[in-house]
């Protein structure tokens, strides 16, 4: 018997550009659009929240084909993908035909899904409307659509050839939309970067500069991936907050956004690492104090008890390779990964995660939000995973 080892090495890039200059995205999509055959999946609630800024994007990517989906979860769905699927096969989009998403989190889930399986592999352009896509979502090439209940059971790896956010189309965002993208934030720098993370959650309702707050959330989520972009290692501390967070949105119905799951989880994780770890109290306190803040009122109303939890946690487990697999917070820049605990521990942690919740009112008081141009950041390009600063 013959046997031969076939090895291959895959490599992505992608262009992210960050900042206010609305200019170099729409020269950016003319210059790679303009001899190529673009059709535009669109986020319906964007378009109509910032009809002036689409429209100027489509003419750049000289796009006459556009099909406009309704964001949020329900979109998640394979009726949706084959929807999507067959708008685009409608269309004639050849292989080098670019695929453009315009949209929340959601919407540019179901486009990359089906940019992926088109021709087996279509170029995508992503560009985020909403703080956790352009934070979060947007970022790393990971994409998913929901089976039933199940989150992002289908789903693959599509890096966009160029990712576009402009903190000016967070504008007509609501408060909401807001939360949800700083807890993906709070996610990203409590595991990477404490300097980062007292600079901007330090201030209690201190201003939030969207602009210097996505540009470092993209930097060290992309400085994570650099390694490993198709996330082959199962215990990425990026997954902190989600080792329940999934759970907690698939028990809501989907009544929790994804976000506000993410603020759950982190609570959960962060008494997890107070019970099994030598973490600080006077730290974890001030991190749960911080994610505490940003609880909103369907946190309270969607919080449920271990009770209900602890049947579904076999086949969490099961799904994982045998292991909750938890990231606990030492502090913020600090983390260790626990493979499991026992469900005694598990459930003590949860009762004392619902103290914190029950501790928040739920944020009533509008956030202090500036998008503005932090003095060190310009305009900004990511480029195959290496941070390249340029002048605008």
């Amino acid at each position: 018997m013959a046997l031969r080892s076939f090895k291959t090495q895959r490599t992505t890039a992608t262009d992210y550009i960050v900042g206010e200059e609305e200019e170099t995205g729409l020269r950016e999509l003319r210059r790679i659009c303009t001899a190529s055959p673009t059709a535009a999946i669109i986020d319906a609630g964007a378009n109509v929240a910032q009809t002036e800024r689409v429209t100027r994007l489509l003419k750049a990517a000289a796009c006459k084909d556009i099909m406009l989906l309704e964001g949020g979860e329900k979109c998640k769905t394979p009726q949706e993908l084959l929807n999507v699927l067959n708008f685009l096969l409608a269309t004639g989009l050849p292989k080098h035909g670019y695929v453009l998403a315009i949209g929340g989190g959601a919407v540019l889930d179901v486009a990359a899904t089906a940019a992926s399986l088109m021709r087996r592999g279509t170029p995508l352009i992503l560009i985020p409307t909403t703080l956790l896509a352009q934070i979060d979502a947007a970022i790393g090439g990971k994409n998913g659509i929901n089976i039933d209940r199940e989150k992002n059971l289908l789903g693959g790896f599509h890096h966009a050839e160029i990712v576009l956010c402009n903190p000016l189309l967070l504008k007509t965002l609501g408060q909401r939309e807001i939360i949800c993208g700083l807890a993906e934030a709070i996610k990203v720098l409590a595991t990477s970067d404490a300097s980062a993370f007292e600079r901007h959650f330090g201030e209690p309702n201190g201003p939030i500069d969207l602009v210097a707050l996505i540009w470092d959330c993209v930097s060290w989520k992309l400085n994570l991936l650099q390694d490993d972009p198709f996330e082959t290692s199962s215990r990425r501390v990026l997954n902190y907050g989600h080792a329940f967070a999934h759970l907690l949105e698939e028990e809501s119905v989907f009544a929790l956004a994804h976000g506000e799951a993410v603020l759950l989880g982190m609570l959960i994780e962060n008494e997890i690492s107070r019970a099994v770890t030598s973490a600080q109290n006077l730290q974890l306190d001030n991190l749960q104090r911080v994610i505490g803040s940003y609880l909103t009122s369907t946190c309270h109303r969607y919080w449920i008890g271990f009770d209900r939890i602890q049947p579904k946690l076999s086949s969490v487990r099961q799904m994982r390779r045998g292991f909750l697999n938890l990231v606990c917070i030492q502090r913020p820049g600090e983390t260790i990964i626990i493979d499991d605990v026992t469900d005694d521990i598990l459930e003590a942690a949860w009762s004392r995660a619902e103290l914190w919740v029950l501790r928040s009112p739920g944020r009533e008081t509008a956030l202090p939000i500036r998008i503005a141009t932090s003095p060190n950041v310009q305009e900004v390009i990511v480029d195959q995973f290496e941070v390249n600063a340029l002048a605008s």
